[in-house]
């Protein structure tokens, strides 16, 4: 996570994918337990179906009830669920994400990188677009940015076909 505990954190990690992110929380729980003030932190998790996989629901439920961390979920297998995938969840959370990323966000994607990975970056230029009235050329170079100036990371498998 961020060197600095007050710096917004967005991470999107469907399945195992929130492993890395359990470490980033428990970091941060830790410090604002000893009077560490710390940024929000947005987690956006997906699993086919909460009732058997939810990873580490408990712990996630545990960081929202404490207010360390809004959690957004997808549950794909779930009829009627508002969210099928993390980049539906991101798009619908543009309104509260936008303020945050305009902010110095840092966000943190790990998991699938043939499907999720690509959604999720669509998801971030299409909050752009919208929230700045930018062209999709000036999303996609603000996107870029991120990944240059180090605020936008990615622990991805499973490029190709």
């Amino acid at each position: 996570p961020p060197a600095d505990s007050t710096v917004p954190m967005i991470l999107v990690g469907p399945g195992t994918g929130v492993a890395p992110f359990r470490g980033f929380l428990q970091e941060r729980a830790a410090q604002k337990a000893n009077g560490v003030d710390t940024g929000p932190i947005h987690l956006f998790f997906g699993s086919k179906h909460p009732g058997h996989d939810w990873l580490c629901r408990e712990e996630m439920e545990g960081w929202a009830a404490d207010g360390l961390a809004t959690l957004h979920l997808a549950h794909s297998a779930v009829e009627g669920h508002p969210h099928a995938y993390v980049q539906h969840a991101l798009a619908a959370a543009a309104d509260s994400l936008w303020p945050l990323l305009a902010a110095g966000a840092q966000v943190f994607v790990c998991g699938d990188g043939r499907n999720m990975a690509p959604a999720v970056r669509e998801a971030l230029i299409d909050i752009r677009e919208a929230k700045t009235g930018s062209t999709r050329d000036v999303a996609s170079e603000w996107l870029e940015e991120l990944i240059e100036t180090g605020r936008y990371h990615q622990d991805v498998y499973g490029f190709g076909k």
